[in-house]
């Protein structure tokens, strides 16, 4: 049996419904409108990126600014191209950052 390599996944998601004083992160309020486009950008950069890798995700975290804000499925069509492009290992951890809120 070969020796697995863990290889994680963050996605920055940087929208948040305001500005917390104590961000260090890169974040936007108010940008709805591109939600989608954005998503569409990261879908590219992981089928552009990890398929080189030659390895599958054991982790995938969606962090930055509150991921949960948006829709699941903009969420879901990330992580599909993750596992279409690199694959997800049997038992990956996938987490989304939430503001308690």
């Amino acid at each position: 049996m070969g020796v697995r390599e863990d290889f994680g996944v963050y996605v920055h998601i940087p929208f948040c419904r305001r500005r917390c004083d104590y961000c260090a992160f890169a974040t936007w309020v108010g940008r709805e409108a591109i939600w989608e486009r954005y998503i569409d950008a990261c879908t590219r950069e992981v089928g552009a990126r990890l398929p080189a890798l030659g390895r599958q995700a054991t982790s995938v975290f969606f962090g930055g600014g509150t991921p949960s804000l948006i829709p699941s499925d903009l969420l879901v069509q990330v992580l599909t191209a993750i596992g279409d492009t690199a694959g997800l290992a049997g038992d990956a951890e996938v987490t989304v950052e939430c503001n308690p809120e």
